[in-house]
């Protein structure tokens, strides 16, 4: 039970009450964020100190959700992988208090634990108040299915489906992000413009699989050179942009972006460099480094350009 049955009890029973079910009805359809609404639907119905949902990650069960703050760092209870490795619900007493876990199934396999807590013992749970909670883990099976689904469609949309890198909308986000997290911590960012020599005539001549084949090692070739937080981005055709969100002085920048242009398998590659002056928009940082990438052709191309500072570039107006 919450602090209204148990804070003045040895122990108590959990009963569900109709108010109960109405209140976790209400918080499943209200609360934005799917596994936050299904742990305090199950706190609210069971009256119960804490609830939390565990999933699966690469290292181990994490904590997905919890009606607790500040509990992301806590490892999982053995109860949560118990119920996830058996598939059955289970009940255990201890030092913190009664837990019953239940797992979140998908199909015949449980793909979460979701675990309701009271600090004080509890003399007995319904079979009723059982049963709610394994209905309200189907839910929360549907609510993750739904959220992962969201978030696959919404990194389909961002990603270009050829290279596997950002597309120019997943850019277009990620850019105003390293432009926000630069103006806070006064770090210098830079981008750049990476285009493929002769594309076109390489097409023309091996045809567009073997082109295809060429942006994906490119890609692959390109991504060894950079760091974990510089991000790679396709904005059309053969045509990129790197965005270096702690790119160092201008003269680092180049160094870094020529670490990537020269790493480009099978032909030559040019390139365009914009140090972000902390003012200019978006758009107009990527037009300067695309304006620095034409003067590397021009300039016979299988080169690095920087682009001159924005005080020698007119600003357009806001």
């Amino acid at each position: 039970m919450d602090g209204r049955g148990l804070q003045g009890a040895r122990s108590a029973r959990v009963v569900i009450r109709p108010d109960d079910l109405q209140g976790a009805a209400r918080l499943l359809t209200r609360v934005s964020d799917p596994r936050a609404a299904v742990c305090l639907a199950a706190s609210w119905m069971l009256r119960a100190d804490v609830a939390e949902l565990w999933e699966p990650r690469n290292d181990g069960l994490a904590l997905a959700a919890s009606t607790e703050e500040d509990r992301f760092e806590r490892s999982p209870p053995d109860i949560a992988a118990q119920v996830m490795r058996t598939g059955e619900s289970a009940q255990v007493a201890g030092p913190g208090g009664q837990v019953l876990a239940e797992p979140v199934p998908r199909g015949r396999r449980a793909v979460a634990a979701l675990l309701v807590r009271w600090r004080r013992p509890v003399e007995e749970i319904d079979e009723t108040s059982r049963a709610c909670l394994s209905l309200l883990a189907a839910q929360a099976a549907l609510a993750i299915e739904r959220a992962d689904l969201a978030d696959e469609l919404a990194r389909q949309a961002e990603t270009d489906p050829l290279t596997g890198v950002a597309n120019r909308r997943g850019l277009a986000r990620a850019l105003e992000r390293d432009l926000a997290a630069s103006r806070r911590t006064n770090r210098n960012l830079a981008v750049a413009v990476l285009d493929l020599d002769h594309f076109k005539a390489f097409n023309d001549t091996h045809g567009h699989p073997t082109g295809d084949l060429l942006l994906r090692n490119a890609v692959r070739a390109w991504r060894e050179h950079l760091r974990a937080g510089d991000m790679l981005a396709r904005y059309g055709g053969e045509e990129f942009v790197v965005v270096l969100p702690d790119a160092g002085d201008a003269v680092a920048a180049v160094r870094a972006i020529e670490r990537v242009r020269v790493a480009t398998p099978g032909v030559s590659a040019s390139a365009g460099v914009a140090l972000w002056d902390r003012r200019e928009p978006a758009a107009h940082l990527i037009r300067r480094a695309d304006g620095a990438l034409y003067e590397a052709k021009r300039g016979g191309r299988d080169r690095t350009v920087l682009a001159a500072p924005l005080t020698a570039v007119s600003l357009p107006s806001s």
